[in-house]
């Protein structure tokens, strides 16, 4: 537990630290809770739909000993559902320690390529943060979003079972990659992620991800253009930056980025998602 708390605290990760955390305090309670829930828990029938994946000790061991750097790494494990048992990938979400260095994590899933039917192939199961309201706050900037008619993904309130575990509740969210866009009647188009710290901090790169498209990495690709083309992203960060220094006026900057749309987002809490 000493060393646990070492590496959770004092490693750097890009300053990623779990901020007055008491490791062998929380292990302590945590193993307490557990002897207690499973002697006084009562099962009843008033529950959130569930989910149960299953998942090997060793797996789970490599996702502990080697974290944060095994987090990209995706182990084989089983979903199963009614009597049904689907082959999935699985890997813990997001390298910031408070997402998988405690007991509940988040966790990232996909189907395998060959148990995929269509629908959807990769979800997000994330663990409300304990200043959310129980999750309100997070889960209605997604409903918002839809009312308004905006691009979101699909999201839930779910009870996670890891290997028959009862891991408390959480966000199930519909992963924004190709499949998302053919589920909205979309064609392919190229849909970015930015991020520059922690694992995937790059050395010897500005680190301003609004000045720099190779912090930028695909989710999505526009199937007529090489993967490796950003020409799209450049541009549009060409015009923000010609906007910020006064070249471009904001008519012509809401032109390009419709004003409506982006006070949608804003309304919506739409950072959340976007």
């Amino acid at each position: 537990e000493i060393k646990e708390q070492y590496r959770y605290n004092y490693i750097q990760y890009q300053s990623a630290s779990i901020k007055n955390v008491n490791i062998l305090d929380y292990k302590l309670k945590n193993n307490f809770n557990l002897i207690k829930k499973k002697f006084f828990y009562k099962k009843n029938n008033n529950h959130l739909p569930s989910v149960n994946i299953y998942l090997s000790k060793n797996s789970l061991n490599y996702f502990k000993d080697e974290a944060p750097d095994s987090n990209k790494n995706w182990q084989r494990a089983i979903l199963k559902k009614d009597e049904e048992e689907v082959g999935i990938s699985i890997r813990p979400r997001g390298d910031n320690p408070a997402n998988w260095a405690l007991s509940k994590k988040s966790w990232k899933m996909k189907i395998r390529k060959k148990n995929f039917n269509g629908g959807t192939r990769t979800f997000l199961y994330v663990s409300p943060r304990i200043n959310d309201n129980l999750g309100i706050d997070f889960y209605s900037s997604y409903l918002i979003s839809k009312e308004l008619g905006l691009l979101t993904p699909n999201i839930r309130f779910v009870e996670l079972y890891l290997n028959g575990f009862n891991q408390g509740y959480y966000y199930e969210i519909e992963e924004t990659d190709e499949n998302f866009l053919r589920n909205n009647n979309m064609m392919p188009v190229n849909i970015y992620k930015g991020e520059n710290y922690y694992v995937d901090f790059k050395i010897d790169i500005a680190d301003n991800l609004f000045n720099n498209s190779a912090l930028w990495t695909k989710k999505s690709n526009f199937n007529q253009r090489n993967r490796d083309n950003k020409d799209d992203l450049d541009l549009h960060l060409k015009k923000l930056k010609s906007f910020g220094n006064g070249s471009l006026d904001i008519d012509t900057l809401y032109e390009y980025f419709p004003l409506e749309k982006w006070a949608k987002e804003f309304l919506t809490g739409g950072n959340n998602h976007t």
